[in-house]
């Protein structure tokens, strides 16, 4: 090509596929949100076959006889057949603890309700808080988050 020659122009879009493609650009994601929004059909979460209940027992915070003091507790027994991970619990929607080890099928776990904290790390105080909910999250073997939702409607908690 010689020096002198002009460049080649550029190539543009015209005003109508300027339109065309500006309502491209925004018809597919729209279109796209409102299939996902109303389109695909949610699969509600497994229900965790588990009992709740409020009981006390004996809690030592350094395992020592000395310190041992009995504490109201929350008893969940795993009634299912299966082994559960990442076992979590909350209190009146307020208040949460995560338990690390799995839960075996027909276990027993007792934890107590002072171990319940916010996130600001404000403790649950039987003595002052009223317990109207407990919500139970567990890992089922299929990976998928089990849950269990009981109202307590504002159970007298066991202190002794």
């Amino acid at each position: 090509m010689p020096d002198n020659a002009p460049f080649p122009q550029p190539k543009t879009l015209s005003k109508q596929q300027l339109a065309i493609a500006a309502l491209f650009i925004i018809a597919v994601p729209l279109t796209l949100v409102g299939w996902m929004a109303f389109g695909l059909q949610v699969k509600p979460e497994p229900v965790l076959d588990a009992t709740l209940s409020t009981g006390v027992m004996s809690f030592s915070p350094d395992n020592t006889p000395q310190r041992t003091r009995i504490v109201p507790a929350l008893v969940i027994v795993n009634n299912s057949p299966d082994t559960w991970g990442n076992v979590s619990a909350s209190l009146n929607d307020q208040f949460f603890y995560y338990h690390r080890e799995k839960l075996m099928a027909g276990e027993e776990l007792k934890i107590p309700l002072e171990f319940f904290a916010t996130k600001g790390n404000s403790v649950f105080q039987a003595s002052s808080n009223k317990l109207k909910k407990v919500t139970l999250f567990a890992q089922i073997p299929t990976g998928a988050r089990g849950v269990k939702e009981q109202e307590m409607n504002g159970v007298q908690i066991p202190t002794k």
